[in-house]
């Protein structure tokens, strides 16, 4: 379904109308400015019915509340003061912020603020491809850690920057779902909730076309001579552009997800031997590529939680 495009700009210097836009926009909004008098409001928004990437000016003191809104929203501080409350939660701000779904309260003065809305359909879909089960629930408000929160932004920056601001790309409902996914993904990555519980596989069927691609090519040849234009080249993007696609989509390089795919694919044949087989461990990493035994037995100890010669003798 082809969704409806999201493009525009509100200015404002009275408190009530940004109230109502912002009421129209998300949910039930109430602006109450120290000095009305001194009060403006400028909002901008790229994207579609499913996502938006927003920037919104507050010039002044003011403060503000929100009703809960149906549409996950991750705030970013990119300049002035800005507290954003909970009940008695005072939530971090210094980092991206999933607002919680309750109602929040808002105080700044001379505030810019970068805003992702999703829509939750998608979300909760793909969160349950990657195991959440039947109830899919955020668990906290702040990146994981440093690591997640610059997935998060390189994702956000990919879509703003590669996606909506060219028209080109804009006008095409088939790049604006590749970067709602990838965003999606980002998103299921960076702010804590029950996907995250024990080891996940990454799941290759929310990916975007390009990189599902090169993960066929992966899968198809892991047992020759796999280097990373032969997947770019699978993938139809450059090299450079392949590698960055991995670290949206699933947080590794494409030469780490060959090692994955390799080492699951030793797992497999350690598990079929049986006792008597005179298979061994080196044997069959070698057959796979892992001459270095030392570090080959480190990697797939951190994979799968255990020694290959474990595996071997189960």
């Amino acid at each position: 379904m082809d969704r409806r495009v999201v493009n525009f700009r509100f200015k404002t210097a009275s408190p009530d109308e940004a109230s109502a836009h912002l009421t129209k926009r998300y949910s039930r909004f109430r602006i109450q400015a120290a000095d009305p008098r001194a009060f403006g409001f400028e909002h901008t928004a790229l994207g579609d019915d499913n996502f938006t990437i927003e920037r919104l000016t507050f010039q002044a003191r003011a403060t503000a509340t929100m009703d809960v809104t149906p549409r996950f929203v991750v705030g970013h501080l990119l300049g002035g003061r800005w507290s954003l409350t909970a009940g008695q939660q005072n939530l971090d701000v210094r980092t991206p912020v999933l607002y919680p779904h309750r109602e929040v309260e808002h105080t700044w003065h001379d505030l810019h603020l970068g805003l992702v809305t999703i829509a939750p359909e998608e979300v909760i879909e793909i969160a349950r491809l990657l195991g959440a089960g039947p109830r899919f629930a955020f668990t906290g408000n702040n990146p994981i850690d440093t690591e997640s929160a610059n997935v998060w932004q390189a994702a956000v920056q990919h879509a703003n920057r590669d996606v909506l601001s060219n028209p080109e790309f804009m006008a095409n409902p088939l790049v604006r779902e590749e970067a709602r996914r990838t965003l999606i993904l980002a998103l299921l990555r960076t702010f804590p909730n029950n996907t995250m519980d024990g080891p996940r596989q990454p799941d290759v069927g929310a990916a975007p076309a390009s990189v599902r691609r090169a993960v066929q090519y992966i899968e198809d040849n892991a047992h020759a001579v796999v280097d990373i234009r032969g997947i770019a080249e699978a993938s139809g993007l450059s090299v450079r552009g392949i590698q960055a696609a991995f670290r949206r989509t699933f947080d590794m390089s494409p030469l780490t997800y060959l090692r994955m795919v390799r080492l699951e694919a030793v797992r497999k044949e350690l598990r079929a031997l049986e006792r008597d087989d005179e298979g061994t461990v080196s044997s069959v990493a070698h057959t796979w590529g892992f001459v270095h035994l030392g570090r080959f037995a480190a990697q797939y100890r951190e994979r799968f939680g255990e020694p290959p010669s474990t595996t071997r003798h189960r």
